[in-house]
């Protein structure tokens, strides 16, 4: 699939079934395995991808291990449910997700992830949570749950209306 390139016009078979299984469209897939090579995140591997371990064997292409890590997380399935694709086991694959995770978000964090900073960036970030129906909103937070035990009893029903099923 990746060495023909079918997996890049999403009209066809090979397209949807790319988009279904690996979470992202093929360009964002594309993107993160030349940023990868460009900018030598893995100095493992060459500028096409291939690799050798310590012993001068082939190793896993760096598309193939990248598509362990969408898979991985677009669909939450364990690290020994990647080997049937990929041939990769769960170790190598365990280990390389997480190296992945760390080493690809501190080289990309500061490209992506940062306030607007123009006016034009302001109005499209305005733009997109006014359609959501937060008018006025520029960005969001994750946040962490505490658990209230002296919580009034008018607010005991909002309350555990959450998972969590306790104020």
């Amino acid at each position: 699939m990746i060495t023909s390139g079918s997996y890049k016009t999403e009209t066809t078979k090979e397209g949807r079934n790319f988009r279904r299984k690996f979470r992202v469209p093929s360009s964002l897939f594309d993107f993160i395995v030349a940023t990868s090579l460009h900018c030598e995140l893995f100095p493992e591997y060459d500028k096409y991808g291939s690799g050798k371990d310590a012993f001068n064997r082939p190793i896993p292409s760096l598309q193939v291990k990248i598509l362990i890590v969408l898979r991985v997380l677009g669909c939450g399935c364990d690290f020994p449910s990647v080997y049937d694709g990929s041939r990769v086991d769960a170790q190598t694959a365990r280990i390389f997700f997480h190296r992945f995770i760390d080493t690809f978000a501190r080289s990309q964090y500061r490209t992506w992830v940062h306030p607007p900073r123009t006016q034009e960036e302001l109005e499209e970030t305005l733009a997109i949570y006014q359609r959501l129906g937060l008018p006025g909103a520029i960005g969001s937070t994750d946040c962490f749950h505490l658990f209230w035990d002296q919580c009034p009893a008018q607010l005991k029903v909002d309350c555990r209306n959450g998972r969590y099923k306790r104020c």
